[in-house]
């Protein structure tokens, strides 16, 4: 994704989430990234199902790394997406403004 000077904005939004997430736990479940990112917890298992976030299912619970969800909230398939958490709105709408 590009704001209107052409400038890369997802690395930017990468590096913001990195930050923003430093103190959060390496490993999470789906609950506690629905609660973190403002995403409804059949929205995470969706993009869990679809590969856009990787997860591993151990005993019937998926645990999804820290990584693999700023990784794809990075991707331009996440920042194209209409129905974007209001929490995720925030931080693209912040770094669009400020490159």
């Amino acid at each position: 994704a590009v704001n209107e000077d052409g400038e890369v904005v997802l690395a930017a939004v990468n590096l913001e989430l990195e930050d923003l997430l430093s103190a959060v736990p390496d490993t999470l479940t789906v609950d506690e990234v629905a609660e973190l990112t403002g995403y409804h917890r059949r929205t995470i298992l969706r993009y869990v199902q679809r590969k856009y976030i990787y997860a591993v299912n151990i005993m019937g619970k998926y645990y999804i790394s820290k990584h693999s969800i700023i990784n794809y909230l990075a991707t331009d398939k996440a920042f194209r997406n209409t129905q974007k958490s209001e929490w995720y709105e925030g931080i693209v709408e912040l770094y669009s403004n400020k490159v």
